[in-house]
This record gives structure tokens, sequence and C-alpha cells, in this order.
């Protein structure tokens, strides 16, 4: 069931470095990175890695990762992973580790952080029914925006400054949705509506139109003469 989604939520927090959304599928989020993604772990998936250490299934290297754009991830229901840096790092991981992988795979949260010094992971992605639901853990929320911003935009973007990242984080703290039926062809604007923070998806998606004609407030970005506005 891959299939392109257009109605978007995001809730950031950023005491926890965490974001819960809805809208974005795994190939879109792997194929979005600016910095594409080395190796990974998966915490849980129905899918055999290249290699095997302590019981997790690993995807090292970029074409081994991209054989997994050919899978339907979202009839694996849960679909869970963590990357990490360096080729053959996992079987140096201690029990504690692996201890705290597993907590973080079956209960949605870290056990302490969700960032292990070994493998120097970028992020922790958890998610459900692809394109559904997922929780980010992510140590630098740019990494993320650039996703969305691509997703919203397409992949030929213009650069967007980092001040404008700084502003879609701040209204993303408080909970957005974004409607991509509303976009005309080669639009380069965009309406983001602010409506709270939320972790039940079937909420937020079967109250939609509710939700964006009560939002709390109304934003718009836009490229114009050669910039990136929010307004």
């Amino acid at each position: 069931m891959n299939k392109t989604r257009k109605k978007i939520y995001i809730n950031i927090n950023l005491e926890n470095e965490e974001i819960i959304y809805s809208g974005i599928t795994f190939i879109e989020f792997i194929k979005y990175l600016n910095q594409p993604l080395q190796n990974i772990i998966l915490l849980k998936a129905d899918y055999m890695g290249n290699k095997c250490e302590h019981n997790f299934e690993i995807l090292e290297g970029t074409e081994r990762i991209a054989k997994l754009f050919d899978e339907d991830i979202y009839n694996y229901g849960d679909f869970c992973f963590i990357d990490y840096q360096e080729k053959n790092v996992v079987s140096n991981l201690s029990e504690q580790n692996v201890a705290e992988l597993l907590y973080i795979a079956h209960m949605f949260k870290p056990l302490e952080s969700p960032f292990i010094d070994m493998l120097q992971n970028r992020f922790v992605y958890l998610a459900h029914d692809d394109g559904f639901y997922c929780k980010l853990f992510c140590k630098d929320m740019n990494d993320f925006m650039v996703v969305l911003c691509k997703k919203i935009f397409g992949l030929k973007i213009y650069d967007i400054q980092n001040t404008i990242f700084a502003k879609l984080i701040e209204l993303s703290s408080s909970g957005i949705i974004i409607d991509l039926d509303e976009m005309q062809k080669d639009d380069s604007n965009i309406k983001i509506y602010t409506i709270g923070k939320y972790s039940n998806m079937d909420i937020v998606l079967n109250n939609f139109e509710k939700m964006k004609n009560n939002a709390i407030k109304s934003n718009n970005l836009r490229y114009n003469n050669g910039n990136w506005i929010l307004s």
C-alpha cells in the first residue's frame, strides 16, 4: 500500500528530540534526506537483511537500504529501525545496548536516550502502517525539515534558509497540519494550520477538514523572488 499521502500532521517535542507525524512514508523519508543513511538495524520488520547481529537483521550500505523500496512496508504493520555510521560496529553492542534497542522497539519510547554513542545514530524510526503514524527521534531537527519541505514542494526545491527551518520547528512544536490537495500545479505556496498536539492519528485524519476550519492560526510558506517567506 505504498501511495502518496496528501494529509500531513507534524508534532515536535524538542525536549525529547521527538517528532510524531503522519503523511510521510518510509521511502519518502529515505529519499528526501540530504545525507543518506549508510547502515540500519531493523528493530521491527518482516525483512531479511544482509547480515544478522544480536538477532537483529541489519542492512549495510545505501544500496541494501534501497532494496526496501520494493517492499510493501505498510503490510509490515510496525516498522522500526535505528541507523549507524560505521560498518561492523553492531557486533560490539553491549547487552545493555541490546536491551535498550529491544525496549524502544517494543514500547515506542527510549529506556534512557534514543541515541547510542557507539552507533552514532541520527535517528530512531518507529512507524506503524507506513505513512500513517511515525515517531521519529531526531538528533538534528533540520534533517527532518528538509524531508518535510521536499515532501511539500518536490525534490528540486531551492535551498531553504535555516531561519525558515527554525520557524517551522517552532510552529510544529504546537502541532500543525498541511493539506497538499490545496496546492495548485507548480504552486510555490502552502498554508500551514496550527491545531494542537496529538498522538492519535485517527483523531487528526478523521477530523482533518474540521481542524483546518477551527485552526488556532494559519501561516503561509511561499517562495518569492529568490527567497522563502513564512508569514
